[in-house]
């Protein structure tokens, strides 16, 4: 299943965990609103550490070209095999790209991204 997007936001430790706590309050009120995707970063810079101009490369090649390995995936974006594994790795660790496996017992495992973009929400004030 795709969705739209994902969001990315930007905010303290206080504000997810007081995120956290609104929806464990309505889930125990039985009010079970649509899922919310996405992550949070503490920084902008944290953000940018992540979300590195490679990384983003790999996420839109994984997306229009759909590879069936990893492997295939460093050949059509001309990077080393090992870079390309460790920042999809750490992709896949964010839930940022799926790694599936072929119906073959062997099958390397084929990346995919399950959105079309990725929205990003970096508030213009502090947090109260």
């Amino acid at each position: 299943m795709t969705r739209k997007n994902i969001t990315i936001k930007v905010q303290s430790l206080n504000e997810v965990m007081s995120e956290f706590a609104s929806v464990v309050r309505d889930a125990q009120a039985g009010k079970i609103g649509a899922p919310r995707i996405g992550l949070s970063f503490e920084s902008i810079d944290a953000v940018r550490n992540v979300l590195t101009p490679k990384r983003l490369g790999l996420l839109k090649a994984i997306r229009e070209s759909r590879p069936r390995s990893v492997y295939a995936l460093a050949k059509a974006t001309g990077r080393p095999l090992k870079n390309t594994q460790d920042d999809v790795a750490l992709l896949a660790r964010l839930d940022l790209v799926e790694l599936k496996r072929g119906r073959e017992k062997r099958s390397p495992l084929e990346p995919r991204v399950r959105y079309d973009s990725i929205r990003l929400t970096i508030p213009l004030h502090d947090a109260h």
